[in-house]
Formats: C-alpha cells, sequence, structure tokens
C-alpha cells in the first residue's frame, strides 16, 4: 500500500504538474471525452439517476422529487431558498418541485412563526414514511455501482472526489470575487 505522502503530491507539485497550459502530464488543451472527468462524473449520474429512477417510480416519485425529499428528511423546516441554495438548484425548478410534492401530501407549506414573510416547508407523515423505503433504494444502487469496488477505493473516490469539489469551488468563488 502507498504512504500517505506518496498518494497526494504536496500542493506545490500539484500545480507544478500543469505547466502545460493548466493540463496535467503533459496533456494538450484539446483531449478526448475519453479523458474527461467532466464527461465520466455526467455519465456515471446519468446511470445512477436511471437506476435509481426505476425504483422509486414505483412509488410515484421522480428524481426531481427524490432530490427534495432527500434534502427534507435532513433538513426538515428549510424555506424553499434554503432548499435551491443547499441543491444548487434555481428557484423556478424548486417552486414546480414542492408544488408536485404538495399535491402528492408528502409535505406542507407553513408560515415561520417568527417571521411571517418566510414560509418554511414540512414533510408531512407520508413524506416521512418514504424514507426508509425510498434511502434503501438508493443503497442498494450504490451498492451495485460499487459491486467491484473494494472499500478502501470507494474511499479514496469518496476522498478524491471531495478535494476535487473543494477545488472547483474555490476557483468558482474566485471567479465571482474578480467579477464584483
Amino acid at each position: 500500500m502507498k504512504s500517505e505522502s506518496a498518494r497526494k503530491p504536496a500542493p506545490a507539485d500539484r500545480k507544478s504538474s500543469r505547466s502545460n497550459g493548466g493540463t496535467r502530464r503533459g496533456r494538450s488543451p484539446s483531449f478526448s471525452q475519453n479523458e474527461s472527468l467532466a464527461v465520466l462524473m455526467r455519465d456515471m449520474h446519468r446511470t445512477f439517476t436511471r437506476c435509481l429512477e426505476q425504483r422509486i417510480s414505483t412509488y410515484g416519485i421522480t428524481t426531481n422529487m427524490w432530490f427534495y425529499l432527500r434534502a427534507l428528511w435532513e433538513n426538515d423546516g428549510a424555506t424553499p431558498r434554503e432548499l435551491s441554495e443547499l441543491l444548487g438548484i434555481k428557484g423556478p425548478t424548486t417552486n414546480q418541485a414542492l408544488g408536485d410534492l404538495e399535491r402528492r401530501g408528502l409535505i406542507s407549506r407553513e408560515r415561520d412563526t417568527t417571521d411571517r414573510r418566510l414560509v418554511r416547508i414540512r414533510l408531512t407523515p407520508a413524506g416521512v414514511e418514504l424514507k426508509n423505503t425510498l434511502l434503501t433504494f438508493a443503497v442498494e444502487v450504490q451498492d451495485i455501482a460499487l459491486s467491484d469496488v473494494s472499500e478502501e477505493e470507494a474511499e479514496i473516490f469518496r476522498d478524491v472526489l471531495q478535494r476535487m469539489k473543494t477545488s472547483l469551488g474555490a476557483d468558482y468563488d474566485r471567479a465571482l470575487g474578480s467579477l464584483g
């Protein structure tokens, strides 16, 4: 097994490996789709989503509804704006999804008791009841995806994805800062 220091180059080493116009390992900036991590992650997300949707659709839940239920199971009482920010989804899409969930009787909207301008989204008993069933489907799909991956590889993969997300988030924040 590689040591921690052998697996992760120091930050300075990481930057120096991108000396060719921002690419790694001397690749040209016009690398193929097969080399693109973004394309692979998009395809993986689509495949995960299709497999999950096959399962949750038997309960009349769409993928869009799933994302909001999942967020509400951990953040019951959030405002629509908080849900939009948490999920990285624009307001109109949030309003549509919340309307669908409300029509299905899975959520209710309540005025905040301290700030009447705010609306809080609350799970109904039916919305809470779906949690164990739908999360079981999500775990099942993840287990299928990881069926040929060791626990160590899965943990390394999670760590790498988290570091990539952090790096891209910092880059995005820097770009926003330079606009203002």
